[in-house]
């Protein structure tokens, strides 16, 4: 089982090459059967992590490579092997990050969405804790309910569910997650309408002077959020971030509770847009509840708490957000114009506003 490795590695390309008598071309090899998939892992990892055209900023920086493996099933080596067609070609990303390239080729061969998850990280919408901002995640396993066949959709709202802790039939519910995904219950994977989840948390007494934001990464379909039983905000829509002011409703020093009134039903005004047809027949041909779902589109309509949960901390003199566009004037000036929404439009704060170039020197600023 022999290999030429891998030579004159630059940070742009691979070439030269020759594994298990497959040429590399283009940066893609075709490897068959498991174990020469791992061999040829490990043929690639050394020949990168060992090359001496190493870039010296490979230890703080990631270079990718994909490798293309297809193969077919077959028994351990030394037996016959079962000739099957071709079962999955999938992209393995080649990561050469010293300390980290064996565990991640692993992950990637075998769980690759944890992979995709993690090169997502650096792009996703989410507060982060700094020098003026203290974070709270409220992720974990919250109670979760859903409304059964025998019981009027609305009897959340009318039994006010969210003045209390659930009862009756709850179950534990990992957030972030799909609860289409988490049973065996084929009832639940297949419903649509209101579902409820709450979960309880601790505010630090240190928090009573500043600002206090609760943030849903990503809630699908529509969201109805209580804390302590009170409306603190509303949300349609599955695929942005949301957040709302909660100083006000919070128990500091105490334990506080979060409910969460969710619907995954899909209408004509909806995005994506769907439909939900009860049948509520007098003649018993249907049972009670019995609903048909139509969608216009061509994947399965997830819902629930899909991203992170999370409780944060601001000065009570802060930014709320900072809005900046830029053009261009007679081809020779450049223009930028933003726009800072303070939290507090009577503080006597001072906003200067710094343009720097590239080689980080102030060209302008503003007051």
């Amino acid at each position: 089982m022999g290999s030429n490795g891998v030579t004159n590695l630059t940070r742009t390309h691979l070439t030269s090459t020759k594994i298990f008598g497959d040429e590399l071309v283009d940066e893609e090899v075709v490897i068959g059967g498991a174990r020469d998939v791992l061999n040829a892992m490990l043929v690639i990892i050394d020949s990168i992590t060992n090359s001496e055209h190493m870039s010296p900023q490979l230890g703080a920086n990631f270079v990718k490579r994909s490798v293309t493996l297809e193969g077919r099933q077959h028994g351990c080596r030394g037996h016959q092997p079962r000739v099957r067609p071709v079962m999955r070609s999938m992209v393995v990303s080649v990561i050469t990050y010293r300390s980290l390239t064996v565990p991640t080729l692993c992950l990637q061969w075998c769980y690759p969405w944890i992979i995709s998850s993690l090169w997502s990280v650096s792009t996703a919408l989410y507060p982060r804790e700094s020098e003026t901002r203290d974070l709270k995640l409220l992720d974990g396993f919250w109670n979760f309910r859903v409304i059964t066949v025998d019981e009027d959709q609305n009897v959340g709202f009318t039994d006010k569910w969210y003045t209390k802790p659930l009862t009756g039939d709850v179950i534990p519910m990992p957030v972030p997650s799909s609860y289409n995904d988490i049973t065996q219950s084929r009832y639940l994977r297949d419903y649509a309408g209101w579902v409820w989840y709450d979960s309880s948390f601790f505010v630090p007494q240190e928090w009573k002077d500043s600002e206090v934001v609760l943030n849903f990464g990503s809630v699908n379909y529509e969201a109805i959020v209580y804390v302590n039983g009170e409306n603190v905000m509303n949300h349609t829509g599955g695929h942005l971030p949301f957040e709302e002011y909660v100083t006000k409703h919070l128990n500091y020093g105490e334990s506080n509770r979060i409910t969460v009134a969710l619907s995954n039903v899909l209408t004509q005004e909806t995005i994506p847009q769907g439909l939900v047809a009860y049948k509520n027949d007098t003649k018993g041909l249907y049972p009670k509840g019995f609903y048909i779902t139509k969608t216009n589109f061509d994947f399965f309509n997830y819902a629930g708490i899909h991203r992170h949960v999370s409780l944060y901390a601001l000065p009570k003199d802060h930014i709320n957000d900072i809005t900046v566009t830029t053009d261009i004037k007679d081809t020779k000036t450049g223009v930028i114009n933003y726009s800072v929404t303070h939290s507090d439009q009577t503080s006597k704060a001072e906003c200067v506003v710094d343009v720097l170039d590239k080689s980080g020197k102030v060209v302008s600023s503003s007051k």
